[in-house]
């Protein structure tokens, strides 16, 4: 056979493989996405929700607490406060947040400046089903008194707002649009505005020490205005968060999970997971959780789409005594939705504590879930039949110490795939 036959031969052949009714291969979704390199962390998930106001009226995405005054005014939410009430605020219904890395935007304008234009604080508002107080941490760019445009890091706890650092100072005057943004990065919250009218910044950050409870991390939350004073309008708000997808690995716990008890956050177990990996170990723990928590915030982590869900969760259920039914049907439920997902699960049995006999929780994860998926993070921080070893108690009979971060990162790096 002749070079150009064998050519024409072999064109008739490329032609009778693409077009031949039996290939059914591209009929197939999931084998043609096996054409596609799969990978990690491929593109960001950005801004999750975002609203900029333009409709006549609030809606119901927004819930107005204790009637703060709250209006769409030419297609800006205009925020009036003109006496000092720690109740009112506006929170965003739709969305709970426990991750730890996000980025909230929003533009403002003060309509006056003079002695009430306090301004909005901007941030976080506690939504847990049990445990911990109402925890409101928010950025507030002041309009009047001795802090004038600086830009400040306040907690409200339920009563007050308790500026907690303040920013350098800049000016600005009444009508001038700034940008602002509160950002999370892991224990540390970083508060920003920029005057647009002449370029000026003010920003301010802040870092939690979790072994402090007056400082622990934010719990599952809303988005949150508080009216602290004045008149401000407000517009194109938006929350996103600063990870990408599909996330290798995502952590979903309580305070431990957070990293309560270690003294600085390289010592939390999830940095010492990290250190094995060059893609982010996601986290969307918070201090308090329960497995009805964690169940209420699976938008929030499936937004991650992770390959593999590390669950250290349940703890606190029995510690709230609630039913057993409850947690046991919550647990599996998450896993459950996530397994839909195309997530593989781990399950890390509970770590011991003084507080609360958590065998029951325990035994049922190894009861109930197949051994190859179980991490124990029980037996050894163990001492008597229940207890946390006290070589590992960071002091409260509950949270390991910096010894007991180390040990557990280092048993669930050795169980991931």
């Amino acid at each position: 056979m002749g070079r150009a036959q064998r050519i024409l031969l072999l064109g008739l052949l490329v032609s009778v493989t693409v077009i031949s009714p039996a290939a059914t291969f591209f009929s197939n979704p999931s084998r043609v996405a096996s054409l596609t390199p799969t990978g990690w962390e491929t593109s960001p998930i950005g801004a999750v929700w975002s609203d900029n106001f333009d409709r006549a009226s609030l809606g119901s995405s927004w819930v107005n607490i204790s009637s703060a005054n709250a209006s769409i005014v030419g297609n800006e939410l205009q925020i009036s406060q003109t006496n000092t009430d720690y109740s009112r605020a506006l929170y965003y219904q739709p969305w709970l947040t426990c991750s730890d890395h996000w980025t909230l935007r929003w533009t403002e304008r003060f309509s006056a400046l003079n002695s009430i234009s306090v301004g909005i604080g901007v941030g976080l508002r506690n939504f847990q089903a049990g445990g911990g107080n109402n925890i409101g941490y928010n950025a507030l760019l002041c309009g009047a008194g001795a802090n004038f445009g600086k830009m400040q890091i306040e907690r409200f706890d339920g009563t007050s707002q308790a500026a907690l650092t303040s920013g350098n100072a800049i000016s600005f005057a009444a009508g001038d649009t700034l940008d602002c943004s509160l950002v999370r990065v892991a224990w540390t919250l970083t508060a920003t505005a920029s005057n647009r009218a002449n370029s000026q910044v003010t920003t301010v950050s802040f870092t939690f020490l979790p072994a402090i409870p007056t400082n622990q991390t934010p719990p599952i939350s809303r988005i949150c205005i508080y009216p602290l004073g004045g008149t401000v309008f407000v517009d194109n708000f938006s929350f996103s968060i600063d990870r990408r997808k599909p996330a290798r690995f995502i952590q979903i716990g309580g305070s431990a999970s957070e990293g309560q008890g270690a003294s600085v956050y390289s010592k939390a177990f999830i940095s010492v997971v990290q250190s094995n990996y060059a893609e982010a170990v996601c986290n969307d723990s918070g201090s308090g959780n329960s497995v009805t928590n964690s169940v209420s915030i699976l938008p929030e982590i499936l937004a991650h789409q992770p390959r593999t869900a590390i669950l250290m969760i349940g703890g606190n259920d029995l510690y709230y005594n609630y039913p057993t039914s409850q947690w046991q049907s919550g647990y599996s439920n998450l896993v459950v939705q996530l397994q839909a997902s195309g997530a593989k699960v781990k399950h890390c049995l509970p770590t011991p504590r003084n507080t609360v006999n958590l065998l029951a929780l325990k035994n049922w994860i190894q009861a109930t879930y197949p051994a190859a998926d179980i991490i124990d993070c029980w037996t050894p921080l163990l001492i008597n039949t229940s207890s946390l070893n006290p070589i590992y108690d960071s002091g409260d009979g509950v949270h390991f110490n910096d010894a007991g971060h180390l040990l557990v990162g280092s048993i669930i790096r050795t169980n991931l795939p």
